[in-house]
């Protein structure tokens, strides 16, 4: 008679990983590769769009640092898509170039807070935001001096005797 081999259940445990691994590998690259950019404020580059619209809108195309005591402007923008989701940024203007960061910033000099469809409807009619202003649907709080805001290039944005 012949003998039984036994068989070797270490090795079919390994075989067993080693497939589900790839399985889920497999599966992981499926999915990351379905995702894509979408076109709404959620995608990095229409994000990046979106606030500089919203700047030309409120007119912050002067806003300047001031090198000799070392100030740059920060702008905190709350940009609220729906009831659940808002969208932060801040920007800071350091020579001439306006840098756009995710999240808060804890030294700002105005803070703004719009939607989406607040900005849509100011890039399309350029008189827009100072209606967006004073009916509330558009808030600009300062959160520095006056002085500052002079020194800094806000001077033309009579819109913050509003807030």
């Amino acid at each position: 008679m012949k003998e039984r081999k036994e068989p070797d259940v270490p090795k079919i445990l390994l075989y067993i990983i080693e497939l589900i691994v790839i399985l889920l590998l497999g599966v992981y690259l499926y999915f990351s590769s379905l995702k894509t950019e979408s076109g709404g404020i959620y995608s990095e580059h229409a994000q990046k769009e979106t606030i500089k619209s919203l700047m030309n809108a409120l007119n912050l195309q002067n806003v300047h640092d001031v090198p000799l005591i070392g100030l740059t402007p920060r702008i905190q923008i709350y940009i609220k898509e729906d009831n659940y989701f808002v969208n932060t940024y801040y920007l800071e203007i350091s020579r001439g170039n306006v840098i756009i960061n995710d999240g808060i910033s804890n030294q700002t000099d105005i803070i703004i807070s719009t939607t989406e469809e607040e900005i849509s409807k100011a890039v399309n009619n350029t008189g827009y935001m100072k209606e967006s202003i004073s009916s509330g649907r558009t808030t600009i709080k300062k959160t520095t001096s006056d002085f500052i805001l002079f020194t800094e290039g806000y001077s033309n944005f009579e819109k913050f005797n509003a807030g």
